[in-house]
């Protein structure tokens, strides 16, 4: 069934679309020195990924439907993410980021395994809500 689906004409029309092309760098504007911009736009995006994440875990611990274990877990990652003291002291070169690297994301995923999926649901509907919001006052700003 679905490969009759894409035998459509339609859906040969967004396979094609879809499909990689062979792209050069002078097509993209990158010839001219513009690299280090690419830098920023790929900082920019991380670090909106990670206020979306940080402001998505406070409002999962703030939920007085959430129990008290993963509120708990939360904000011991969160502790332990900005404190200068580690299992592995952050001196070391590779090991001592590495562990912060594991345990803050084993942490989390821990947590939000436990969260209710109502809270989850509720808390992804918000954060949703915040950012329509937020681009829409967004586009009034630029006109």
């Amino acid at each position: 069934m679905l490969q009759d689906l894409l035998r459509a004409p339609a859906a040969q029309e967004v396979v094609a679309r879809l499909e990689p092309t062979a792209v050069s760098p002078s097509t993209t504007g990158l010839d001219d020195g513009s690299r280090p911009w690419l830098v920023v736009r790929l900082f920019r995006a991380l670090k909106a990924y990670v206020a979306w994440h940080l402001s998505y875990y406070k409002l999962i611990a703030r939920d007085a439907r959430t129990p008290r274990t993963p509120k708990i877990l939360l904000w011991s990652a969160l502790v332990y993410a900005v404190s200068p003291i580690g299992l592995v002291p952050d001196i070391i070169p590779v090991v001592g980021y590495l562990d912060d690297v594991i345990i803050v994301p084993t942490l989390i995923m821990i947590a939000v395994k436990r969260v209710p999926p109502e809270v989850i649901i509720d808390c992804r509907l918000i954060m949703g809500i915040r950012r329509s919001l937020a681009a829409a006052g967004a586009s009034t700003r630029e006109r």
